[in-house]
C-alpha cells in the first residue's frame, strides 16, 4: 500500500480564489487533485504545470494521466480504466455499492462523502461520522479520504473514524490565506 499524505487538496478553479492553489502548494499542500471539469486539456495542462506538489492526480482524464505519468481520480459513475501507465488511481464513492465496486477494481485510494452538509453538493444527504466509519471499514485496507463540509474543527473527529485523511477544496482554496 502507498504511503499517501493525509491531506488531499482538490483544485477546482471556478471555485477558488485567484492564486490560492499556488499559495497552498507553496505552503506545503502535499497531494493535489486537479478537478477542473469544464476546462479543455490544454488549459488543464497549463494549470498542471503550475502545480509542483509531491503527489498529483487529475480528474477523469486517463489519457492525460498516462501522458504526464501522474495519478488519475475517477468520479463514482466513471467507467473503470486500465492501470497501464497510470501510477495511482483513486475513485469517489458515496455508498456501499460504490465502495465495493472501487475495491474490486483495485484502486489505490477512495474519496468518500459527503460527510457533512456541503455548499458544493447541495441536497446530497450527509453520511455523518457513523456513515463514514462504516464505509471506511468496508474499504479497508484502502486509504479513505473524507470529503464534504470538512473544516479544521472536524478533522480530528473524521480521523477518529479510521479515515486515512481529508479531501478539501474551499476550506483551503476559498480562504484569504491558504
Amino acid at each position: 500500500m502507498m504511503d499517501l499524505p493525509r491531506l488531499l487538496l482538490i483544485a477546482d478553479e471556478p471555485r477558488e480564489r485567484p492564486g490560492a492553489l499556488e499559495a497552498a502548494v507553496t505552503a506545503g499542500a502535499p497531494f493535489v487533485q486537479i478537478r477542473d471539469k469544464n476546462m479543455d486539456d490544454e488549459t488543464v495542462l497549463v494549470r498542471f504545470e503550475s502545480v509542483k506538489a509531491p503527489w498529483i492526480c487529475i480528474n477523469s482524464r486517463p489519457s492525460m494521466a498516462r501522458k504526464l505519468g501522474i495519478g488519475l481520480h475517477l468520479p463514482a459513475a466513471h467507467e473503470a480504466v486500465p492501470r497501464e501507465g497510470i501510477p495511482l488511481i483513486g475513485r469517489s464513492a458515496h455508498d456501499e455499492e460504490e465502495v465495493r465496486r472501487a475495491v474490486a477494481e483495485g484502486v489505490d485510494y477512495l474519496i468518500v462523502g459527503t460527510v457533512f452538509p456541503s455548499a458544493s453538493k447541495p441536497g446530497r444527504a450527509a453520511l455523518g461520522l457513523d456513515g463514514l466509519a462504516r464505509l471506511t471499514a468496508l474499504a479497508a485496507p484502502l486509504p479513505v479520504f473524507a470529503i464534504g463540509g470538512i473544516t479544521p474543527e472536524r478533522v480530528a473527529p473524521v480521523l477518529a473514524t479510521s479515515a486515512h485523511g481529508v479531501a478539501v477544496c474551499s476550506a483551503v482554496l476559498d480562504v484569504a490565506d491558504p
